[in-house]
């Protein structure tokens, strides 16, 4: 799926609406389903389903009052127990972002997102991306630090976040801040190519 543009006419204004494809990975366990479900809808699951595909939902994020960015959310099965790399390759074509989720309390699902980031991307050299520790209020289970996490995103040039599904929006540890986060810059981009093509 690429990046589209459509604008949405109501009666008071006309509103531009982007469509941005984000495909989350991670190994399993680590929240994915969770943060995206807490984004999406505000609601956390009740009982673990572990993901054995893919999960496609669709938000819109308001920017301005005449922006919209839609973002297109892919929630993938944990690579590391499905096994799925190859069978994802064609939900990862196209991707303009990817979030990459780790258990801050688990080494073993940190030291999983450098591959996972080179698959995702690939010859994509056009696909952001953010880490995102999440689980980060379980303080005294963590042993992947920030900076480890912080050293991550910055050698991938992405954007760091820390998050909880079980926290409130807007406070420690936000959930929708990373998917925020990447509307904003979907939004820059776009933004920045329609200028290019205009000069």
């Amino acid at each position: 799926m690429e990046s589209s543009v459509r604008s949405m006419s109501t009666s008071h204004r006309s509103v531009l609406l982007l469509r941005c494809k984000v495909v989350v990975v991670g190994d399993a366990h680590v929240g994915k389903s969770s943060l995206v479900s807490m984004f999406h809808s505000r609601s956390f699951p009740k009982q673990y389903l572990m993901t054995t595909w893919v999960d496609f939902r669709v938000k819109q994020v308001p920017l301005k009052e005449d922006v919209v960015v839609e973002l297109y959310l892919f929630d993938c099965a944990g690579q590391s127990i499905f096994n799925q790399i190859e069978a994802n390759n064609s939900h990862y074509e196209n991707a303009n972002f990817v979030v990459v989720v780790y258990d801050s309390t688990s080494q073993s699902s940190f030291e999983s997102c450098g591959k996972l980031i080179q698959i995702v991307i690939g010859d994509q050299q056009s696909c952001g991306g953010v880490v995102v520790a999440n689980k980060c209020d379980l303080t005294e289970r963590r042993c992947v630090t920030r900076e480890m996490g912080q050293g991550l995103a910055e050698s991938n040039g992405f954007a760091y976040f820390e998050t909880s599904a079980t926290a409130t929006a807007e406070g420690e540890y936000d959930y929708e801040a990373p998917f925020k986060h990447i509307a904003n810059e979907f939004a820059v981009k776009y933004e920045g190519s329609r200028l290019k093509a205009l000069n």
